[in-house]
């Protein structure tokens, strides 16, 4: 009988340790996972923009806008495919409303936008290499593509979004 009861209580001793290892290592993963969810809800909260200035150009390959969108946060901005730009105007007494889409290069493609150049420090501008980000406090010199030329006398409304939920809408008046 002594035997026995030595056996079962080392068995039960065992199978408490056993529990309370995985017990632990699921307290430890769930501390860890509330963490990262901590770390990008800081993240999130830091991203920022600003469109400071927008204009139309017309060259003879195509229509478009330029934007100066400013990196306001104190985080990298760097997933350009999956931003929004959102364009909304009038051409030839329609209503256009322009969702383009980031390419890496310069094109003249309709409803494509691209970086041209980012502006560090001031006025010192660097030729956009990608898959360089947009760093805090440094502005890119955006060119959106049209598919067609805004109406004189109109205004023309600009969104520009980040998949971290950080926005900036801007408006402007286009005389021609």
């Amino acid at each position: 009988m002594g035997l026995s009861t030595t056996i079962a209580s080392l068995i039960m001793f065992y199978v408490m340790i056993v529990a309370t290892v995985v017990l632990a290592g699921i307290f430890i993963k769930s501390i860890q996972v509330f963490n990262n969810l901590l770390l990008q809800i800081k993240e999130y909260k830091s991203v920022d923009v600003k469109i400071n200035g927008a204009s139309v150009f017309n060259s003879t390959n195509s229509v478009g806008i330029q934007l100066n969108l400013t990196n306001t946060g104190n985080t990298l901005i760097y997933d350009f495919d999956h931003c929004d730009l959102i364009i909304s105007y009038v051409s030839g007494g329609d209503s256009i409303v322009a969702v383009e889409k980031y390419s890496q290069y310069p094109t003249n493609e309709s409803y494509k936008w691209y970086i041209a150049y980012i502006t560090i420090a001031g006025n010192y501008s660097i030729v956009y290499q990608p898959p360089r980000g947009l760093n805090p406090t440094e502005t890119a010199i955006i060119y959106a593509n049209l598919p067609s030329i805004p109406d004189q006398n109109s205004t023309i409304k600009v969104v520009f979004a980040t998949p971290k939920g950080a926005e900036s809408y801007y408006e402007f008046y286009y005389s021609g």
